[in-house]
């Protein structure tokens, strides 16, 4: 038995067995009163902060199956990707993603820059020979010319599976295009007096299920195509056509040249910008035209040198933003055609083989220059030029994924 003694003096307790056996008792009756004693909670851990996207050039080299990623405002090197064939990059209206469609491999495939390393999916989109990859309205159209149809994806499927992949046909391969618009799809309609042709000379608008619910036939040797809201244009050898989705129902037009118009001249690429609801074409060497759905009307503007590449910005207006072959980048406003500001970025070019490229994203433009392996980033703002980010190779397309 255990001895109780006196802390003070070391004696034995004197205190009676039976108030001890009293107190243990009233100490139970208590505990079994009051139930089991709480454990401290424990503190949760503070979650991890979720890593920070970075934001990533798509670079494409335009003889090497390769794509370069690479930082837009420093030009750190972020990761490179073997492809099966050199392929172009376009950015996607979800901006996580990037899509590199590779010509002379039948695919198409997707990067993703929502961790902090970019990675090439392990994903494709076949089809024989994509060419022209088109965003719009939260749909992906990525038209091949070697079977002449188009897949439809959801953009925000792209990461994901199953993709949700619509496919349509137009009536034999050709060099085309596809817009998607209003749950539909504008498509591109082959030549068929001359089945040995490659443009093609109309579109149709299809609904979900391939069938024809519009079309246009008067847009001889179609190229290049724009889309401003429920509006899409297309450059003709004549002129450019406008589809527009009203409802249930379409309105087609056709705009046709200035009388006074150099007659060897076309809209062969347009470009477009947030906020603005006109477009801007090539139209000959040396000019732009500005196209005005609303007005139905075509305003050429000449260019102070031979255009090699333009994009279209939403500044001051309207800017448009001209790479011509003597290197310069020009600032235009896009509504008088009078040239704001140039720079210098790259050195002179000509007009045929290996030739630099400019693709505007965000509010920088990027020229790729395949001769010295660099794309070069310059501010829309002021037009400052920085530093050539060094790529290798001969990079020819640009695209960005940001996250």
């Amino acid at each position: 038995m255990d001895r109780f003694t006196d802390g003070a003096r070391g004696r034995r307790s004197r205190r009676p067995i039976a108030a001890v056996a009293g107190a243990a008792a009233t100490a139970v009756t208590l505990a079994a009163i009051a139930g089991p004693v709480a454990a401290a909670p424990k503190k949760k851990p503070k979650p991890k902060p979720a890593p920070t996207p970075k934001p990533a050039l798509v670079v494409t080299d335009a003889t090497a199956p390769v794509a370069t990623l690479v930082h837009p405002t420093t030009g750190a090197l972020l990761g490179r990707f073997a492809l099966d064939a050199p392929g172009l990059a376009y950015s996607t209206g979800t901006s996580r993603y990037a899509v590199i469609a590779q010509g002379g491999a039948d695919r198409t495939v997707v990067v993703d820059a929502a961790s902090q390393v970019p990675t090439l999916l392990a994903r494709s989109i076949s089809g024989d020979t994509p060419v022209h990859v088109v965003s719009h309205d939260g749909m992906l159209a990525i038209f091949h010319d070697g079977d002449g149809s188009v897949v439809l994806v959801p953009e925000k499927n792209l990461g994901t599976k199953p993709l949700g992949a619509t496919r349509i046909r137009a009536a034999r391969p050709h060099h085309g295009v596809a817009v998607p618009l209003a749950g539909h799809v504008v498509i591109s309609v082959p030549d068929a007096a001359d089945p040995s042709a490659s443009l093609p000379t109309g579109v149709e608008v299809r609904n979900r299920a391939g069938a024809v619910v519009e079309s246009v036939d008067d847009c001889p040797q179609l190229h290049g195509e724009g889309s401003v809201g429920d509006v899409v244009a297309f450059g003709c050898a004549d002129g450019v056509i406008v589809v527009e989705a009203h409802g249930d129902h379409w309105h087609t037009a056709k705009l046709v040249e200035p009388a006074e118009a150099d007659p060897a001249a076309r809209v062969g690429t347009l470009r477009t910008a947030e906020g603005l609801d006109y477009m801007v074409g090539n139209f000959g060497p040396t000019g732009l035209v500005r196209v005005d759905p609303e007005a139905a009307a075509l305003a050429p503007m000449s260019i102070g040198g031979t255009v090699r590449s333009f994009a279209l910005h939403r500044a001051a207006g309207g800017t448009a933003l001209v790479l011509t072959t003597d290197g310069r980048i020009r600032a235009v406003d896009a509504r008088t055609g009078v040239e704001t500001a140039a720079v210098s970025v790259v050195p002179e070019f000509g007009t045929t083989g290996t030739r630099p490229t400019m693709t505007l994203l965000g509010d920088a433009a990027f020229v790729a220059d395949p001769r010295d392996g660099t794309v070069t980033r310059v501010a829309v703002a002021g037009l400052k030029v920085s530093a050539p980010f060094r790529v290798g190779g001969a990079p020819t397309s640009v695209a960005l994924a940001v996250g």
